[in-house]
C-alpha cells in the first residue's frame, strides 16, 4: 500500500511538474515575445533618434548658414558705415579748419579795429583838450 500511495503521490507530483513545465513553456514563449517586442521598440527608438538627430543637424546647418549670411551682411553694413563716418569726419575736420581760419581772420580784423579805435580816441581826446584849452584861454583873456 505504501508503494501504491507513493506511486499515486509520484504520479500526482509528476502531473503537477508537467503542469508547471507547460506553464514555464508558456511563460518562456511570452518572454520571447516580449523580448522581440522590446527589440522592435528599441529599433524604432533608434530610428527615431537618428531621424531627430538628422533633423537637428539640418536645422543647425540651416541656422549656421543664415547666421553666416547675416554676419556677411552686417560686416558689409559696418564697413559702409565706417566709410561714411570717415567721410563725415573728413568733412567735419575741413569745416573746423575753415572755421579756425575764419576766426583767425576775424581776430586780425578785431585787432585792426582796436588799433583804429585807439587812434580815434586819442585824436578825440586831443580835440577835446584843445577845445577846452581854447575856451579856458578865451574866458581868461576876455575878462
Amino acid at each position: 500500500m505504501a508503494t501504491a500511495m507513493m506511486e499515486e503521490r509520484m504520479a500526482y507530483l509528476e502531473g503537477r511538474v508537467d503542469g508547471f513545465d507547460g506553464r514555464f513553456d508558456a511563460l518562456d514563449q511570452r518572454l520571447d515575445s516580449l523580448d522581440h517586442r522590446v527589440d522592435a521598440l528599441d529599433a524604432k527608438l533608434d530610428r527615431t533618434r537618428e531621424e531627430l538627430a538628422a533633423r537637428i543637424d539640418a536645422r543647425f546647418d540651416s541656422l549656421s548658414n543664415r547666421i553666416d549670411a547675416m554676419e556677411g551682411q552686417m560686416n558689409g553694413r559696418i564697413d559702409s558705415l565706417s566709410s561714411r563716418i570717415d567721410a563725415m569726419e573728413g568733412q567735419v575736420n575741413g569745416r573746423i579748419d575753415s572755421l579756425g581760419s575764419r576766426i583767425d581772420a576775424l581776430d586780425g580784423r578785431i585787432d585792426s579795429l582796436a588799433v583804429r579805435m585807439e587812434r580815434h580816441f586819442q585824436w578825440n581826446m586831443g580835440l577835446t583838450v584843445g577845445l577846452w584849452s581854447t575856451v579856458v584861454l578865451a574866458l581868461v583873456f576876455r575878462a
